[in-house]
């Protein structure tokens, strides 16, 4: 008999969704697609670990997965109404990289201020400053 299913935070749900949302896959399939150890999206999903920029970069490249709505819950699950097809098409908008880049810069700001945010606000703080920086600039990477 399988234990339930502890989720301890609104983020660690919203991870979940995703997965049920696209044909609930077993967590060691879905885990391998996103790149990541079977215990670590168990981690994330149960909310005892905040992923990383590059985790939710991949929930986008792989299943099309709003970030602004895994991190807030705000918006829809889906860009475009609904993961990507089988044949993976699609333009990421998503430049791990340059969100890895921003993440830092939140901390290091906020560091230099003697503010330790929780690591949901940390986050959000995040997803906010890239989507500015990407309405702002041509190329994000520049």
């Amino acid at each position: 008999m399988a234990r339930p299913e502890i989720i301890k935070t609104e983020l660690g749900r919203r991870l979940r969704d995703v997965r049920k949302a696209v044909g609930d896959p077993q967590r060691d399939e879905f885990a391998n697609e996103l790149g990541i150890s079977d215990k670590s999206l168990a981690n994330y999903e149960r909310g005892d670990r905040v992923p990383d920029a590059n985790v939710l970069a991949s929930y986008f490249l792989k299943y099309n997965v709003n970030i602004t709505w895994i991190v807030a819950a705000e918006g829809s699950m889906f860009l475009d109404g609904g993961p990507p097809t089988p044949d993976g098409n699609g333009d990421p908008a998503v430049q791990p990289a340059v969100f890895k880049a921003t993440g830092k810069l939140v901390h290091e700001s906020h560091k230099a201020k003697g503010v330790m945010l929780p690591s949901d606000a940390h986050l959000a703080e995040t997803v906010s400053r890239y989507n500015e920086l990407v309405a702002a600039a041509r190329n994000p990477a520049d």
